[in-house]
């Protein structure tokens, strides 16, 4: 053959492949983009990188174990066919038309037989759905291997090279493995179905045991190879296996081998679901990675909408369609048919709405009743000139004393470990700095760092001291931040924040991912500590927001103001612990004071409303999907507050020109923290409606707001008397550090390298 000719035969079954890639696709795209998203935002997403680094600190083998097993679980889940599916169709029509199922014999097992069709198709049109199902895994493996090659190529070029060599590899492998099995007997091959699921297990536990003991990455990534080669194969053998049995109806052995596998998977998922909630329960759900909470949450999707959505469908048609039966009977079928096909889109319709527009979860922010004579009252907050003359005279300030007003940045626990750890440092560098800080105006991530270090120099206050391995301030902040809150985010974004939303607690409140956020903030701080101090840690973080500041802890700590966002009104919203004026917030609502007038009990019941304070800090770092919004009676959702403005500029301006304009007899010093460019260069040329449209959105609070309010607080200084320092998250080169991801998920390594970065 010539080459021409040669080339001309390569480059048609090229063509075909790429054709049968897009049918494939056009056939099955919902599956194929729930599989792929979330290995894929591993890929893209900064927080999917530090997921990937999690697994490389130390004791993360157990983990190996269960994201691999999830992985499996996940490839079964699209493999199996929906079984009870044809149970169900096959008993609901034939209560409705026992005549058409008489006369079409539309036993279950017909009916898997047309579903195997449907899923499967002829391996000419497209290729079968299951065939993508490894995807997942092949991506995870090429993650690993980036991670652990010190000069790796991350690119998307990258990714598909993998993924061809390793199709390529398991197309080969699977005839290799397959072949020796051939022609052993028919027991033996019955029995090869659960010596192979054992052999799984093995090099699961191989894989997981040399990652965890061992430290041998690239031997435990083999092994994951191997996995992914084996299980190809061996799926590729129970799929011919009922073509070697002497059954004469292959369809029936086909149904019953499929039935107890999909069974078998239902039930698998369902277990595992009961130990999410379980483990959220008992504040151990931050054990596992997330990856494994979107495997099966995933697979769990891909399970309900084939058995109660798809393959209803494509069986409801079948029926419908079938040639055997006779134009009176498909006429009367006619109706049923339709009625079922309505009754499924009413049902799409609903589980929709109730999942992405009313959601059975309000979000109803997290309050607590007080007895009246121990609560605390907006009325009787101080205004910020009253309260600042007598913070002057308890501290024993001067005019020659520099007061301090510090703004934090968001950007998740990165702005929080920035913030906490920059602020700690230079308390113990110069033992005059806590007395001279007089607010602390904070945003988003940050806002959990202001409140972690509030509650911190509190309890030091009281003589209360860290256990001695978190006396340091990089290893007490570094084992708050490293700590995993990211699992329980993607359990109630995508599962359990909708039932918790049916029942209401006790007090008055639903629970959902804000709540196990708060709860998991509070275990974190409290593991720092000896147990003997739980109750004063308690009441530090858990009692209303002003507790901190009135009756005897007056002055004791910094002002603390959490801004927030309004999502239906887009304004700005201040939790403040002075009292507001017209003069000071005057384009802010005061949160606190509408969150008491609106959450009021009858004066008979001797209780009073309160606010927590690790629920106020909610309030701010609230951002989209991660964290849900806040609701607040009388005043609206409550929102991240970096999405009306990401520096706390805007409230810090509004303090400094305050007080410079009432009291000028003091130097005051801002200082802004930092942990990302408020100012950077995008001026290439983006040709796309989309990009433009969703950039203009997301820059105008996150950059364009907040670089307003640095230029206004930078041309409100005096100079000569007052100064504003900025301290950056810069690396060792002076450069922004964006190796440090946003998000709710670092690695020791990660804060160990943040606080690397301090200077002062």
């Amino acid at each position: 053959m010539s080459n021409h000719g040669f080339m001309e035969i390569w480059f048609g079954k090229l063509i075909n492949h790429i054709n049968r890639i897009f049918a494939t696709f056009a056939h099955n795209w919902f599956y194929i983009v729930l599989i792929l998203l979330f290995p894929l935002a591993l890929y893209y997403v900064g927080q999917g990188g530090e997921i990937i680094n999690y697994l490389f600190s130390h004791g993360n083998g157990w983990n190996i174990f269960f994201i691999l097993l999830s992985f499996e679980l996940l490839f079964y889940t699209v493999w199996a066919i929906p079984t009870w599916s044809c149970y169900g169709i096959s008993y609901l029509f034939g209560r409705l038309a026992p005549n058409i199922r008489e006369y079409a014999n539309l036993n279950p097992e017909q009916l898997f037989g047309q579903l195997i069709q449907e899923y499967n198709g002829d391996g000419n049109t497209y290729y079968p759905i299951r065939n993508f199902s490894n995807l997942p895994i092949i991506i995870f493996i090429y993650l690993l291997i980036n991670r652990s090659l010190p000069d790796s190529l991350f690119s998307i070029l990258g990714v598909f090279l993998f993924i061809t060599i390793m199709s390529i590899a398991g197309h080969y492998t699977k005839y290799l493995i397959t072949s020796r099995i051939e022609f052993r007997s028919s027991i033996y091959k019955h029995q090869f179905i659960w010596k192979g699921l054992l052999i799984h297990l093995i090099l699961i536990l191989f894989s997981s045991l040399l990652w965890m003991f061992f430290d041998y990455k690239v031997w435990s990534i083999l092994f994951m190879v191997i996995l992914f080669l084996w299980n190809n194969a061996y799926h590729y053998f129970i799929e011919k296996l009922p073509a070697h049995v002497s059954e004469i109806d292959q369809t029936s052995a086909l149904f019953k081998i499929g039935n107890q596998r999909y069974s078998s998977v239902w039930i698998l998922v369902i277990v595992i679901l009961g130990l999410f909630g379980f483990l959220t329960a008992s504040h151990q759900l931050h054990l596992l990675s997330p990856i494994v909470i979107a495997n099966i949450l995933v697979g769990y999707y891909i399970l309900f909408i084939d058995a109660f959505i798809r393959a209803p469908w494509i069986l409801s048609e079948y029926i419908y369609k079938k040639n055997a039966l006779e134009s009176k009977l498909r006429n009367s079928f006619g109706l049923i048919f339709n009625v079922f096909r309505l009754v499924s889109i009413v049902g799409v319709g609903i589980l929709i709405y109730i999942s992405f527009i009313s959601t059975a979860n309000r979000h109803n922010i997290r309050e607590y009743d007080a007895d009246i004579h121990q609560s605390f009252d907006y009325h009787n907050r101080k205004n910020l000139l009253q309260y600042f003359d007598g913070w002057i005279i308890n501290k024993k300030l001067s005019k020659d004393d520099t007061i301090v007003l510090v703004a934090g940045q968001g950007g998740g626990s990165r702005a929080g470990a920035w913030l906490s750890m920059n602020l700690d440092s230079l308390a113990k560098m110069d033992t005059t700095f806590k007395h001279r800080l007089f607010a602390m105006s904070t945003v988003s991530g940050s806002t959990s760092g202001a409140n972690m270090l509030l509650n911190k120099w509190y309890l030091e206050s009281k003589g209360i001291y860290p256990k001695e391995a978190y006396t340091s301030s990089l290893h007490f902040f570094k084992s708050i931040y490293s700590y995993n809150y990211l699992s329980a985010s993607f359990w109630g974004l995508l599962f359990s924040d909708f039932f918790r939303g049916i029942y209401y607690y006790t007090d008055g409140f639903q629970t959902d991912r804000n709540y196990y956020h708060q709860k998991d903030e509070v275990a974190t701080f409290s593991a720092l500590y000896d147990t003997q101090y739980v109750d004063e840690i308690n009441e530090s973080l858990q009692s209303d927001y002003l507790y901190h500041f009135m009756d005897s802890n007056q002055y004791k700590s910094p002002l603390f103001f959490i801004n927030t966002a309004n999502t239906q009104t887009g304004n700005r919203a201040i939790l403040s612990p002075i009292g507001n004026n017209d003069t000071l917030f005057y384009t802010a609502v005061d949160l606190y004071q509408k969150f008491q007038i609106n959450h009021n009990l009858p004066e008979s019941s001797g209780k009073k409303k309160q606010l927590p304070l690790i629920a106020g800090v909610m309030l701010s770092q609230s951002f989209p999907l991660i964290c849900a919004y806040n609701y607040v009676k009388g005043v609206g959702n409550m929102i991240d507050g970096g999405l009306y403005e990401n520096t706390g500029s805007n409230t810090t301006y509004e303090l400094f020109h305050y007080l410079k304009t009432y009291r000028p007899q003091y130097k005051y010093k801002i200082m802004i923290l930092l942990n990302s460019d408020t100012q950077p260069d995008k001026s290439k040329m983006v040709n796309s409606d989309f990009l433009n449209t969703f950039k203009s959105v997301s820059a105008s609070p996150f950059t364009g707001h907040s670089y307003y309010w640095l230029t206004k607080l930078k041309r409100d200084i005096r100079p000569g008397i007052d100064h504003m320092i900025e301290l950056k998250l810069l690396d060792h080169e002076h450069k922004w550090a964006k190796n440090i991801p946003l998000g709710i998920m670092l690695t020791p390594s990660s804060l160990d390298t943040l606080y690397s970065y301090i200077r002062f």
